[in-house]
């Protein structure tokens, strides 16, 4: 579309729809305020969705479950580092993410991936990780990481990550 193009475009004000000669008042509000970051909502949000992602995967699985306290935590950390590089206060480069998670691993297979979420609702989380069918892992020996950080902005935003693996032996 040519945008200089006066044959494709029709002014806006004309002979029967002049422009107003005193300036439109603004709808705008005058100064902008936002919320206090409510980070003991972030912590007991964050708690709330770790429990409800382990019991609801034990029950996608209905049989023995486990997860791997260290790894989760190791990832805990890596979404930690995610958020700030989605901020632009760190550098992660490809090789720095799979040393991390060649820590998380330590000789064992992964399948997984972090997930990023503007936190709305419980349950839509719960289906998006749902969806991913890392649960679906058959192997006799697999053991899960699960690791859930909260992020809290001003205005009750939160910046909901979450790593999910299946870790299994390597043949």
């Amino acid at each position: 579309m040519d945008v200089w193009d006066k044959k494709c475009w029709k002014t806006f004000y004309s002979e029967h729809f002049p422009a107003p000669t005193n300036p439109l008042p603004s709808i705008q509000e005058p100064v902008l305020s936002y919320g206090e970051v409510n980070k003991l909502f972030a912590e007991e949000l964050q708690d709330e969705l770790t429990e409800t992602l382990k019991r609801d995967i034990r029950r996608w699985r209905r049989g023995p479950t486990s997860f791997k306290g260290d790894a989760s935590n190791r990832l805990k950390s890596l979404l930690e580092t995610l958020e700030n590089v989605k901020l632009g206060k760190q550098l992660l480069t490809h090789a720095d993410h799979l040393s991390n998670l060649e820590m998380v691993t330590r000789g064992r297979e992964m399948q997984g991936l972090p997930l990023h979420f503007a936190f709305t609702d419980i349950n839509e989380i719960v289906a998006k990780i749902k969806a991913t069918g890392v649960h679906d892992c058959k192997h006799p020996e697999v053991e899960f990481a699960l690791a859930v950080r909260v992020f809290a902005y001003p205005n009750n935003v939160m910046s909901v990550g979450v790593y999910f693996s299946a870790l299994t032996p390597r043949n």
